[in-house]
């Protein structure tokens, strides 16, 4: 039987009330608003296509959305480590309700540039949300953080219930006044987001090793010195790879069910079947890491997203494509999950913050750059393209595990 996880402060008081609030808090606040972050960001390239006319703007919103958040990102871990993970979350989530608020009336009327405007302040609240798995892991000692980490995203599959619970409300209003759905999710979008701005102001306190580090900004050579370290430089890779590979798939394969006859109905349903995948299993899966290993479990993911991006390309039913987006969904789990473990685990608390922040810029970058290109490429060669791009980036990513892990556990040279 395994102890109570231990706080990653002085005297290790794992029963402390506040920390047990505070980590509450964080689940709360992921579970309403990362489901309604998904779906809204998911729905963009339907929402662009229809007030622009043309499937090559499909990707433009994401990407918009996913380059703000790098730099959000960037921020984030600067004034995370200045003034606490309390203010930098709490001030994310209600820039993103404003956001998607904003972005709600704009698809309403619309604007497009407005719409991209809203899509852009919800990136900023994307990047603080994710940073709440490093905060909950904060709170625990080394060897629990990988558990830590998937609990919090595991909030996810609660949000999305609760948003599964509202689609009738939502369809019901949507009717009655005349308007679209899927421009009226931007509003439920806001709504959830201002709850969990809620969650942490009322329920959450610093974790302490944050107050631990150097404020500023993390200079070059000390990032480059600690991605020199294998499983550091592997965990960014796997948050990289992982990240772009879903979010390019995600956000662009509403357009491929559209081109092949599937209503907006079907392609919620897949939408709530791939967010199943990112986080059904998140509560195992920090385990898994912290048991069976980062190079065993980021594998298995990686076959996952390899397999659900080929399927992705080759399907046109409803029943493929939802098998599909729900293997990309479990191999970023797996994968992301691994990533953000092996950096909770290997940096050091003095630059732990800023560093989480500044690998997460190259998340979102690559993110957005994948979606900006594949809905350029949507628009010339149709979608399979695009599920093959994803396939061979999978790919890259087993071998650079193999790699990494023979290097790892070379013999030593004999003496």
């Amino acid at each position: 039987m395994h102890d109570a996880p231990r706080i990653a402060t002085p005297g290790g008081r794992g029963r402390d009330p506040s920390t047990r609030r505070s980590l509450a808090a964080l689940f709360l606040a992921q579970a309403a608003s990362t489901s309604a972050l998904t779906t809204s960001v998911s729905l963009s390239s339907i929402v662009a296509t229809h007030i622009t006319g043309s499937a090559s703007a499909s990707g433009l919103p994401a990407t918009i959305n996913l380059v703000v958040a790098s730099l959000a990102a960037f921020l984030a871990g600067l004034g995370m480590a200045r003034f606490g993970r309390k203010a930098g979350m709490f001030t994310g989530y209600v820039v993103g309700a404003v956001g998607a608020g904003l972005g709600c009336v704009f698809a309403l009327t619309h604007n497009f540039p407005g719409f991209l405007l809203g899509s852009a302040l919800v990136g900023m609240a994307q990047a603080v949300v994710l940073q709440g798995r490093y905060a909950a892991a904060d709170f625990v000692s080394a060897e629990w953080r990988g558990r830590a980490v998937g609990v919090i995203l595991f909030g996810a599959v609660v949000g999305a219930a609760v948003a599964a619970g509202l689609a009738p409300l939502l369809q019901q209003v949507a009717a009655q006044s005349g308007l679209d759905a899927i421009e009226l999710g931007w509003g439920q979008s806001a709504l959830l987001l201002a709850v969990g701005a809620l969650c942490i102001a009322l329920l959450f306190r610093n974790p302490r090793v944050v107050g631990s580090e150097t404020a500023g900004q993390l200079r070059l050579s000390e990032f480059l010195a600690a991605a020199g370290e294998p499983s550091v430089r592997l965990g960014v890779f796997y948050l990289v790879v992982s990240q772009a590979v879903m979010v390019m798939l995600m956000s662009l394969f509403p357009i491929h069910a559209l081109h092949h006859g599937h209503q907006l109905g079907t392609i919620s349903a897949i939408i709530t079947v791939h967010i199943a995948g990112m986080y059904a299993l998140a509560w195992l899966t920090g385990g898994l890491v912290d048991r069976f290993g980062a190079a065993a479990i980021g594998s298995a993911g990686g076959f996952m997203l390899f397999g659900g991006a080929l399927l992705s390309a080759w399907e046109t039913s409803a029943l493929g494509i939802g098998l599909a987006l729900y293997l990309i969904g479990l191999g970023w789990n797996f994968c992301f999950v691994t990533g953000s473990a092996l950096l909770a685990k290997n940096l050091e608390a003095g630059i732990r913050t800023r560093f989480e922040g500044t690998a997460d810029v190259l998340v979102w970058l690559c993110a957005g750059a994948t979606t900006l290109g594949g809905g350029v490429l949507i628009g010339v060669y149709d979608y399979p393209v695009v599920g093959l791009m994803g396939g061979l980036a999978a790919t890259g990513l087993l071998l650079l595990t193999g790699f990494t892990w023979s290097r790892l556990h070379q013999p030593a040279p004999a003496s």
